[in-house]
């Protein structure tokens, strides 16, 4: 889970669905100005749904989903999904975005 920078708030352990992007922005905490610009050409700043992202050899990243994390419309980060077809996960990843907003939420409030 990225914040609305792209920069790591907290990562899950991955089973080999790791890509040479996500290895280098757990490291380094923050997404590289090159690939948060080409995320963004696919509306993820300002889409309330899901979208997903085609594989990106040249970026380093394989496909992989994108959950928008919302707060009354206002941006709070993004949920993401490393994989093909991980749409299918979308009924159970959108109740557990409900879960982190309010998470965040609190977060920003302190």
């Amino acid at each position: 889970m990225d914040d609305e920078r792209g920069g790591l708030i907290v990562c899950s352990r991955h089973y080999g669905d790791e890509d040479p992007l996500r290895v280098d922005v757990v490291l380094s905490r923050r997404l590289p100005a090159t690939t948060a610009a080409y995320l963004n050409g696919f509306g993820i700043a300002t889409s309330a749904t899901p979208r997903s992202i085609p594989a990106n050899p040249s970026l380093g990243f394989k496909e992989r989903r994108c959950y928008p994390i919302r707060d009354h419309g206002r941006l709070l980060g993004y949920l993401w999904l490393i994989g093909a077809r991980t749409e299918r996960f979308d009924e159970v990843v959108g109740e557990c975005v409900v879960q982190l907003t309010a998470r965040l939420r609190e977060r920003r409030c302190g």
